[in-house]
């Protein structure tokens, strides 16, 4: 077989450092300017002192005011010098250890087993955290159906050739893996490779395939190793989907027959009618059971506190995370006081609001928003049984974005947008 020189993949991989920079650096840069200002000017010897003379309030014999005032002047100075390094280095402290738990938690996110599902209230961060976790394992699912895809490629005429034969299963798995890498990679540049959402998420103006009940329902092909992220499950799968119990040959019949009968009668001759059978919800219920099997896929839903979701789903998900309320945490304090100095200049000048005073509270509403990280306070359900309340780590600053509120332009209040 003939070699040819490939390009090499870009999985798209999220790292802690991509998400924490910005966040560090700012908190670094304020240990290391306090730090230097204290240890360079002062250090723990004067520490000590300082504490002692305003201990007793600088009243010592023999000294007048004014030299007391100036002992009690250069003791706050060095205290707070001290207040200050001592905080920024637990700060800096805070933020490496939480950059320690976001890398836990994309463990968590590249392990979840074949179906996890997210509970909460509203604005919890449900979808948000399944976001997260689509893109965590997107990557590494793809990864390992690379490489069997890759080890099997130099012997792909032989699995073939034993296909022909009636040993079939090593070509079907090895074929799969084949179409999936020319879907993800070389027919569609623009799709997140293995990523089927029902919500709009962009990385590097990258979209996930559209996820669809038909999908569910087997009429529509899911590519190998892909994840699925089905956001408010009761939107695709609602659960007034019924089985239609098929009717037999012979009961069909028999009731054709009486009605024939009964049209004779009054002189008429009606027509046979065939009767409907609905095979949706078993197909969906067949697929959910053995997704695993058929596209070695991963299922991601979320639903309120409520529980209401398509039962087929509810049955076939391994893990249940309970999410009870979110933290927003490290969110530098100057950050904050800028963007709201911002917001009170924007109040103040109304439907006057400059082009250049909105860049800047866009700039810095941006800058907000991304520094910082976010813990989620939920519980595990396995089964019947529930864990004591653990948290995770999300960082604020992610390199994707998505949407939830595409929806709004469905709702019939929506502004109609008028086309030439």
């Amino acid at each position: 077989m003939k070699k040819t020189k490939e390009k090499p993949i870009d999985l798209p991989r999220i790292t802690v450092w991509q998400c924490c920079k910005k966040l560090f650096i700012y908190y670094f840069i304020n240990f290391a300017i306090f730090n230097s200002v204290f240890w360079g000017f002062f250090g723990f010897d004067l520490l000590i002192k300082a504490l002692d003379v305003a201990l007793v309030l600088a009243d010592y014999p023999g000294i007048d005011l004014f030299i007391r005032l100036r002992l009690l002047g250069e003791s706050v100075l060095v205290i707070v010098s001290a207040c200050f390094a001592f905080f920024s280095a637990v700060k800096l402290y805070g933020v490496i250890l939480n950059m320690k738990r976001i890398a836990d938690t994309n463990e968590f996110c590249r392990n979840p087993g074949n179906s996890i599902g997210v509970e909460g209230d509203q604005g919890v961060g449900k979808t948000r955290f399944l976001v997260y976790m689509t893109m965590q394992l997107a990557p590494e699912k793809l990864e390992k159906m690379l490489i069997n895809y890759y080890t099997d490629y130099p012997v792909r005429d032989e699995l073939e050739l034993e296909a022909q034969g009636g040993n079939i299963w090593q070509w079907v798995r090895f074929k799969s893996r084949e179409e999936a890498y020319e879907e993800y990679f070389e027919k569609n540049p623009d799709k997140l490779p293995g990523v089927y959402s029902d919500i709009t998420i962009s990385y590097h103006g990258k979209t996930p395939y559209a996820l669809t009940r038909d999908h569910f329902a087997m009429k529509k092909r899911l590519f190998e190793s892909n994840v699925k992220l089905l956001s408010e499950a009761d939107n695709i799968l609602p659960n007034t989907l019924r089985r239609v119990k098929p009717v037999s040959e012979s009961e069909a019949e028999g009731e054709e027959e009486d009605e024939e009968e009964i049209e004779e009668k009054k002189g008429k001759k009606k027509k046979k009618k065939k009767k409907p059978v609905d095979t949706t919800a078993n197909d969906i219920d067949e697929f959910l059971g053995l997704d695993r099997q058929y596209t070695d896929g991963t299922l991601l839903s979320d639903s309120h506190d409520n529980g209401a979701i398509y039962k087929s789903v509810r049955d076939c998900q391994q893990l249940i995370l309970d999410i009870r309320r979110s933290e927003y945490k490290y969110t530098p304090k100057l950050i904050s006081w800028i963007d709201a100095k911002l917001e009170a200049k924007i109040l103040k000048k109304g439907k006057n609001t400059s082009i250049r005073l909105r860049n800047r509270k866009k700039k810095i509403e941006k800058i907000k928003l991304e520094m910082g990280i976010t813990k989620l306070y939920y519980v595990e359900r396995v089964g019947r049984k529930v864990s004591e309340e653990k948290f995770l780590v999300l960082p604020n600053n992610v390199p994707y974005a998505y949407d939830t509120r595409a929806l709004q332009t469905e709702y019939n209040f929506a502004p109609k947008i008028k086309k030439d």
